[in-house]
């Protein structure tokens, strides 16, 4: 039995990882799609160059934008990798075993991130399991403007659990970790905004302060060491950022 599945992928100014994230989507699909948000980079040379299919479409949000990837499909498993991911060496013979089978209708990864150099290993990041492999009819992404996810249509879609991670190369910099946490807390305060949530000017320090104590030693980060300390730092900043971004919506309205 040789089923087929599309690889689909959303790219913004990805120059430095969306060749890797191609080659492992290759190394299992049958074609590769990328839609990308108009990038100002090289990301549009290295596809063209992968030969994937190459889509520019405005950005909407995470999970609209990724459920209108997913619609460009032509076929009915979809694989899904951010640009910073790629399989491990173990999971792509997993998914070729997979693959060559009677496919279940959703199958979630395990995934291991790499922060500065050092694979974290707790922190709430692993195992971190996300469905990534998916019959188009049995599950679709959430709507959420950030942390999206694909959602089972029904509760009696079959969903298996592979063993070997997808590696997540997020963060080769501190920095680059404080301009996404900054990104997302401006997603997150502006989807707070539109839902009419409002909070008192001091939940914003309660809420990082429990935010560092939950990822530091409620979910182990002292394990991790530094940088388990770094990203508890870091978690508690983008709370922070969130609810002073939406305080900031909330007066501002009001002139």
């Amino acid at each position: 039995m040789h089923n087929r599945i599309s690889g689909v992928v959303i790219t913004y100014n990805e120059e430095r990882n969306i060749e890797r994230c191609i080659l492992s989507l290759k190394s299992i699909c049958d074609e590769v799609i990328v839609v990308d948000s108009f990038s100002s980079d090289g990301t549009a040379e290295i596809c063209q160059r992968q030969g994937v299919r190459f889509i520019q479409h405005a950005f909407e949000g995470f999970g609209a934008q990724k459920q209108w990837a997913t619609s460009q499909a032509m076929y009915d498993y979809v694989l899904s990798l951010d640009a910073d991911e790629c399989f491990s060496p173990e999971l792509i013979q997993e998914l070729k075993i997979v693959k060559s089978g009677n496919m279940s209708d959703c199958y979630e990864f395990p995934r291991l991130t790499m922060y500065c150099g050092h694979w974290v290993r707790h922190c709430g990041w692993y195992p971190d399991r996300k469905i990534r492999l998916w019959n188009k009819d049995k599950a679709s992404w959430s709507g959420l403007t950030v942390h999206e996810t694909v959602i089972p249509k029904r509760d009696s879609a079959l969903l298996v659990t592979l063993q070997n991670p997808i590696l997540h190369y997020s963060f080769e910099r501190a920095e680059d970790h404080y301009r996404k946490i900054e990104h997302y807390a401006t997603l997150q305060s502006e989807a707070l905004y539109q839902k009419g949530k409002k909070f008192s000017p001091a939940y914003k320090y309660f809420a990082s302060i429990i935010k560092f104590l939950e990822v530091c030693f409620f979910k182990l980060g002292f394990m991790d060491g530094r940088t388990g300390f770094q990203i508890a730092r870091r978690s508690a900043e983008q709370q922070f950022l969130k609810y002073q971004k939406l305080e900031i919506l909330n007066r501002n309205s009001k002139h």
